[in-house]
This record gives structure tokens, C-alpha cells and sequence, in this order.
């Protein structure tokens, strides 16, 4: 009688697990930090409005000015966040 008492309960342990499934949530979130290397390029347009307020020499200075302090950075860091959702 022992043998068959903890056979039974042997099945009824099996039966227990086979039923757990793991809880999946329908949310999701990654997140990925790093830096790049690279080369960084300026483009610089000015709308017509302001021209009528500052001179095109000010604004071909002012490029040169931006162009120069963004030369100098060949790293810069890079995030990227993602949240999802399963439906």
C-alpha cells in the first residue's frame, strides 16, 4: 500500500507542473545606451525672415562659428528607449 500511496502522489507532483505556465506580460521595454563614432556634418538654413533682420555675412559667421565647436566631437553618445505592447 505504501508503494502505490507515494506513486499517486508522484503523478498528482507531475500533473501539478505540467500545468504552470509562465505569466508573459503583454508590455515590454528596452533600452540601449552606447556612443558612435563618426564624422558629425552641419546644415544651416536661415528662413527668408530673418535675413531681413540679420546680414548674410552675421549668418555665414555664425556657421562658421557652429561648424567649428561640432568638428572637434568624433564620439557622441547615443540612447535609444522602446516600449512595446503584445496584442
Amino acid at each position: 500500500m505504501a508503494a502505490a500511496a507515494s506513486g499517486s502522489k508522484r503523478h498528482k507532483a507531475t500533473e501539478q507542473f505540467s500545468r504552470a505556465r509562465p505569466r508573459i506580460s503583454p508590455n515590454g521595454f528596452a533600452a540601449d545606451l552606447g556612443v558612435a563614432y563618426g564624422r558629425p556634418h552641419l546644415t544651416y538654413n536661415v528662413p527668408e525672415i530673418y535675413q531681413l533682420f540679420v546680414g548674410p555675412d552675421d549668418i555665414q559667421d555664425e556657421e562658421q562659428k557652429l561648424t567649428e565647436k561640432i568638428e572637434r566631437y568624433r564620439w557622441y553618445p547615443v540612447a535609444q528607449v522602446a516600449l512595446t505592447y503584445r496584442f
